[in-house]
């Protein structure tokens, strides 16, 4: 074999391994952004947790204070407690804060408990939520009802982009 033979296999050669090489980093970034848009999806979806906490606490500061409205993502076991309550002396008003408060804490604490990944929190919240939706069944506040749903159907994501997650880990 000739020098320029040897030469001209030797550059095919390299010029396999680079094509190789960009095709490994190609794979390697495609799995890198599925893995953050999974991620993010995770993320979306546990963090309804927290809006449900902080606008039930919100809602019932807005009652206390004398507002008639609120915002539709909120709790409405808070709501009926706060509608209970406030009709009642002004102390019950404090104790239905504090109820409120642990209430919106529940929710508070599911959400970072499922920040770890684990989906039977987000399973036992996603319950929760949906039978507090019976509240705005029982009043017909569709809209309402259709937050539920958004939420809902927001923890199913979150769980199914965790166990994405968990494959691609393996």
């Amino acid at each position: 074999m000739s020098g320029d033979q040897m030469q001209s296999e030797a550059w095919q050669l390299e010029e396999m391994e680079v094509k190789e090489d960009l095709t490994n980093e190609y794979e390697i970034e495609q799995k890198l952004m599925v893995r953050m848009q999974l991620e993010d999806q995770f993320r979306s979806g546990v963090n309804w947790f927290y809006w449900i906490a902080g606008l039930s606490i919100i809602n019932s500061v807005l009652y206390l204070i004398g507002h008639e409205w609120g915002f539709v993502a909120g709790l409405g076991v808070t709501q009926i407690i706060d509608i209970i309550t406030y009709s009642w002396y002004g102390s019950f008003r404090l104790v239905a804060i504090g109820i409120n408060f642990m209430l919106a804490g529940v929710f508070a604490l599911l959400g970072y408990a499922a920040r770890s990944g684990r989906n039977w929190v987000i399973i036992v919240g996603a319950v929760l939520y949906a039978l507090d939706a019976i509240v705005f069944i029982f009043i017909q506040d569709w809209i309402s009802i259709a937050f539920h749903g958004l939420a809902i159907y927001a923890f199913i994501k979150a769980i199914k982009a965790n166990n994405q997650l968990k494959k691609l880990g393996e």
